[in-house]
């Protein structure tokens, strides 16, 4: 009696352990790439917001510096407006002949800061006087918020960015290159301000010494030290605080893993130098 006999299909157990390596090792290095790119993803968002705050604080303290010197009159000639038809918040006139007559409404009523209505002017025929004051100013050292703050006129401050661990104005004069020790000698103002990301990357090291528009120019040597034990390397306590820790960039929460951006801008003071 013949009896056929049939090979049964199936997995040896070394195979199957040797697919579970290659398959670990496909795992692995899936798993690899994507926490690559989500780092990388993670590190540019935080990247790009921290540029984002710096170039809007910048483009705020350009626009109020552009505005220094600025001194209208408290009186100005009455133009005589011409105040016959409806003029009100819903409408608007209109030149619709040759001559092109303009015509403007004239204010009949000013609230001020609070709401309260005050005494009726006419403001249309003079220039008001906006004058104010603006200060700037950051956390000291050892605040870790870093937050810049802007004060007018004297009053409560209030945060403009966040992150900002150093900012430094550098008036000049006509020339460009002299430092301007009269504030009426000021033509030019060049900003210089560090900014850095919200959270640290213990991945990254930041071992630059950053250099505002007065080191660069030859002005000054108050280099921003980031890591090191001197808030600056020619004193005078500018610039952002010293790293607080003896055994310097060992943890993960260490200034030195902060990613940092230097922005220098220059702001031409366009009232400043005209007769009046």
């Amino acid at each position: 009696m013949e009896r056929t006999l049939r090979n049964e299909g199936g997995f040896t157990l070394i195979e199957m352990m040797v697919a579970m390596v290659i398959a670990s090792f496909v795992f692995a290095g899936i798993y690899g790439v994507y926490t690559i790119q989500q780092r990388s993803y993670t590190v540019q968002e935080q990247v790009s917001e921290m540029q984002q705050r710096l170039r809007a604080a910048v483009e705020f303290m350009t626009g109020e510096m552009r505005m220094a010197g600025f001194d209208p009159p408290n009186e100005y000639p009455d133009p005589n407006p011409y105040d016959s038809g409806v003029c009100d918040a819903t409408s608007i006139k209109v030149a619709v002949d040759e001559e092109l007559d303009f015509e403007y409404c004239q204010v009949s009523n000013v609230l001020d800061g609070d709401g309260n209505l005050k005494d009726p002017r006419e403001y249309s025929s003079q220039r008001i006087r906006t004058n104010y004051s603006v200060e700037y100013e950051y956390f000291p050292k050892g605040d870790d918020k870093c937050n810049l703050l802007v004060q007018r006129n004297g009053g409560n401050a209030i945060p403009l960015a966040e992150g900002i661990e150093a900012v430094e104005f550098l008036p000049l004069q006509q020339d460009g290159v002299t430092r301007a020790t009269d504030p009426a000698d000021a033509r030019t103002v060049k900003i210089s301000i560090l900014a850095r990301s919200t959270y640290p990357d213990r991945k990254y090291t930041d071992t630059t010494e950053y250099e505002p528009a007065s080191v660069r120019m030859g002005i000054s040597t108050d280099i921003w030290d980031i890591n090191g034990d001197e808030t600056v390397t020619g004193g005078g306590g500018k610039g952002n605080p010293p790293s607080e820790d003896p055994d310097g960039c060992d943890d993960p929460d260490d200034r030195c893993h902060y990613h940092r951006r230097l922005l220098i801008t220059t702001v031409k003071l366009r009232n400043m130098g005209l007769e009046k």
